[in-house]
């Protein structure tokens, strides 16, 4: 089996093996664009989110869910009035998906646990003999080996 340690190829794995993160994932990815983009053009004009929503014939807070990434309600109707206050026009695309996920070949992610637990526990064990140096009467949390 092929194994990876690049993040994208780990993701994009386990998009094309759960339909419904990789849905969810294009969902926020359009959300985050919309907002980028709202904010973008506001800033490059010069208008702060009360002066943009005053063009626009809106409340504050209206303008802060649009430019929100997380908030998924824009309506075409409202995207066209913040583009024709910004003296911008809104332009709506459809274009081809690139390749459907279901077809991409997959690598295989692997994690070499006991190489992790071994380094693990020698980790803890260092923090440990520092962390109850520390806690000693007088300690100082300096290792030091006693004369025999």
């Amino acid at each position: 089996m092929a194994r990876t340690r690049n993040f994208a190829d780990v993701i994009r794995a386990k998009l094309a093996v759960n339909p419904d993160l990789a849905e969810s994932v294009e969902i926020d990815s359009f959300n985050a664009d919309v907002a980028m983009r709202v904010y973008e053009a506001r800033k490059a004009a010069g208008l702060s989110q009360k002066q943009l929503a005053e063009l626009v014939g809106t409340q504050q807070s209206v303008i802060s869910r649009i430019e929100d990434a997380d908030y998924d309600g824009h309506s075409l109707k409202l995207l066209r009035r913040i583009a024709a206050a910004l003296g911008k026009k809104l332009q709506v695309e459809f274009y081809a998906c690139s390749t459907p996920l279901d077809t991409v070949q997959l690598e295989t992610f692997s994690i070499d646990w006991e190489s992790i637990s071994i380094e693990w526990n020698a980790n803890i064990g260092s923090l440990e003999r520092t962390v109850l140096g520390f806690l000693a009467p007088g300690g100082t949390g300096v290792e030091s080996n006693p004369p025999d």
